[in-house]
Formats: structure tokens, C-alpha cells, sequence
């Protein structure tokens, strides 16, 4: 699903709560899924150096911390007690297109008066929709050209165009899409144009 996080300009110190404790905090990312089988020459999972971890405090996710997965992995965050939720992304979670996958871990986690020492491994999942398009050859004396339009039903502007013969997956933020798919009428120099849902 698509997940968006917001985060409001208001800080919350790290310092002792209003019974004098605080607590250490360690993350760290266990693995990736992209949730489907891998095919051969599919790109490489991504390295988690480059995800980049957020702490939020709750219950207003106020953000407290944030950093590259590099900067965090092996360090101890001093929070105060309270909820919290880190995230790990990578990616953009509203790309659209070829070569832009989404990977997000979010784990929620406590700091209590009796565990003030938490430690957190999450697995970072693709966070975005995953798809190709195959068209096939069509009879060249009636058709001498298609492609497909691939649309958002909902976020104006995400769509991806395949052209006959693409080979590549595509990535799109999770929801309704369309299809277009034009093909071009070799006798009129045409293009003829059908939508499903």
C-alpha cells in the first residue's frame, strides 16, 4: 500500500522525561523483499546503506530523528520513555516510471521504565506497485505500430508509456490504474485508441 508519512516542524528535546528516564534505542535493517520471486536480469536489491531512518514520537509523530541507514546502523539514540515508530525508506513512495522502486521497514516500539534498552530489526519491503506490459506482434499489413499508457486513477501525471518491444518493469504508487493501448491502423496512418479499468 502506499504509505505517506508527514512530519510537522515542531521538536521535542531529547532530555530526561518527567520521571528523570530515558532509554537507548538500536536499529537495524534484517533484510529486503520485494515480496516476489526474483527473475533473472531483474535489478539488484538495493543496498541499505542508502535507506534513510526517521524516528517519530507518538502520538503526534513528531519526528526526532533522521539519518542515513550508514550514519545509524550500531548507534545508540537516546529517546526519552514514550511510543515511537522508525521507518527506513529508500526511494521515492509516489515515483512513477522505470527504475524507481520503493522500499519501506516501519516498526512501532516502546520505551518503558522496565526497557529502556530496545533493539529493532525490520525488514524493508517494496512499497510500490511492480508491473510489465507484453504486447504481441500484430499483423503488419493492418497495424504498424502500438505502445501502452499505463495511468493513475488517482494521482494526476503518474503513468508509465511502453512501447512494443520494452523489456523493463515499471513502478507506480499503489492504487487504480488504467490501461491505454494504441495501435496504429497502417492503412489510414491513424492510431486507434481503447481504455480498460
Amino acid at each position: 500500500g502506499l504509505t505517506i508519512l508527514a512530519a510537522s516542524c515542531q521538536k521535542e528535546s531529547i532530555h530526561s522525561d518527567e520521571n528523570g528516564l530515558q532509554g537507548e534505542f538500536k536499529f537495524a535493517i534484517s533484510g529486503i523483499s520485494s515480496d516476489i520471486a526474483i527473475r533473472s536480469g531483474e535489478a539488484t536489491v538495493p543496498e541499505t546503506a542508502d535507506f534513510k531512518v526517521q524516528i517519530y514520537k507518538k502520538p503526534d509523530d513528531v519526528r526526532l530523528y533522521k539519518d542515513s541507514y550508514a550514519n545509524t546502523i550500531g548507534k545508540s539514540i537516546r529517546l526519552n520513555t514514550g511510543d515511537y515508530t522508525v521507518t527506513a525508506h529508500l526511494g521515492d513512495s509516489l515515483g512513477c516510471g522505470f527504475n524507481k522502486p520503493y522500499y519501506l521497514a516501519k516498526e512501532p516500539f516502546s520505551i518503558t521504565r522496565d526497557n529502556r534498552q530496545v533493539s529493532i530489526e525490520a525488514v524493508a519491503k517494496l512499497g510500490n506497485f511492480k508491473f510489465d506490459v507484453a504486447m504481441d506482434e500484430l499483423p503488419s499489413d493492418l497495424y504498424s505500430d502500438q505502445y501502452v499508457i499505463i495511468k493513475h486513477s488517482e494521482l494526476q501525471k503518474k503513468e508509465v508509456k511502453f512501447i512494443f518491444g520494452e523489456t523493463r518493469e515499471a513502478y507506480m504508487p499503489a492504487g487504480k490504474v488504467y490501461v491505454e493501448y494504441y495501435i496504429l491502423e497502417t492503412s489510414s496512418g491513424k492510431w486507434k485508441y481503447t481504455r480498460t479499468e
